[in-house]
């Protein structure tokens, strides 16, 4: 998986690379604007490289503790909402959308009650 990773991240860099090599060659590389868009298509791919990366590695961990693919899918989706969380924090929130606590409407209370 690393090596995957790992993969992606070069892939990453040659785009970003390829993009700032052609925003500076339609504009003078001293004007300001080609600049700021370089470094912006920089940040996105960058960004979008590590939304990748959390992705995979909640489906991995999902997967993991025997969830299916389409119930890991549907638990990426919310998680992807999370602008700036953990792992742990993206795996608590998927595991309380797939694993919602039972609630008990006085059954409990009824059954200790019988046996006193």
């Amino acid at each position: 998986m690393s090596a995957k990773r790992e993969e992606a991240r070069r892939t990453a860099a040659a785009a970003v690379r390829t993009r700032a090599a052609a925003a500076t060659t339609y504009a003078p590389a001293w004007e300001p604007e080609s600049e700021a868009r370089a470094r912006a298509a920089e940040e996105e791919v960058r960004s979008q490289a590590l939304a990748n990366e959390h992705a995979e590695d909640l489906m991995a961990c999902l997967r993991e503790l025997g969830f299916r693919a389409s119930e890991s899918r549907r638990a990426l989706e919310l998680c992807e909402t999370i602008p700036a969380g953990t792992l742990e924090e993206r795996v608590r929130a998927a595991l309380k959308l797939l694993c919602p606590k039972t609630r008990f409407h006085g059954r409990v209370e009824a059954s200790l009650e019988a046996r006193t």
